[in-house]
């Protein structure tokens, strides 16, 4: 049951039907943070069994990772797992499966850094 203002609670019903499951995502302080913690932006923390996702041979912009085990239980669902990563990624003006990308294994990850990648070598 959610909490409203007493000026509300004759709409309790219609506003609780038009409810559905939503994550906050607080943004703190910037930097690197943590391998493994949840981050917006940056570069992504990826098992080396996972490559930085692409697009026709070309590397995808890296938008935010999550770290399932981070978020609040009332976040979970029967189709979102307690563990494991998820990172999405941009192509502009489309949508391609390579966007998103989930892993649940248990490989450590590494900090990675795409300008360092040969995606930029000459």
């Amino acid at each position: 049951m959610i909490e409203l203002p007493e000026l509300l609670e004759p709409y309790r019903a219609a506003i609780e039907a038009k409810l559905r499951p939503t994550i906050w995502i607080h943004v703190d302080e910037p930097g690197r943070g943590a391998v493994g913690q949840s981050r917006i932006s940056g570069a992504p923390d990826l098992p080396a069994s996972v490559p930085w996702a692409e697009h026709n041979g070309n590397p995808l912009d890296y938008l935010l990772q999550i770290n399932l085990a981070e978020l609040p239980s009332e976040a979970g669902t029967p189709a979102l797992p307690r563990s494991g990563m998820i990172w999405l990624y941009e192509a502009w003006n489309m949508w391609i499966p390579q966007q998103l990308t989930m892993y649940l294994g248990d490989e450590p990850l590494v900090a990675s850094d795409l300008l360092a990648e040969s995606y930029y070598s000459e």
